[in-house]
């Protein structure tokens, strides 16, 4: 987990982010026991994204804004 000083050191605008190397993203699909779901992903470096707010302590919403550029748009199929 990322953190918050590390996120710090992305932002580029007012809550928005960018990546500047790739990162490696965990997630939850489902989060209902005993049906929770996970997976990982490989975000690639130059994603914008904004902080939505905490989910839990070691974890948090994001969304992408760049959601029309190439490389949302193949996170998105995953």
């Amino acid at each position: 987990m990322a953190d918050r000083q590390f996120i710090e050191s992305l932002k580029i605008e007012e809550n928005i982010f960018e990546l500047a190397e790739n990162c490696k993203l965990e997630y939850l699909v489902q989060y209902y026991a005993p049906f929770t779901g996970c997976g990982e992903y490989e975000i690639p470096a130059g994603i914008k994204f904004r902080l939505a707010g905490p989910m839990r302590e070691d974890a948090m919403y994001m969304h992408v804004i760049d959601a029309d550029s190439e490389l949302a748009i193949d996170w998105q199929r995953h």
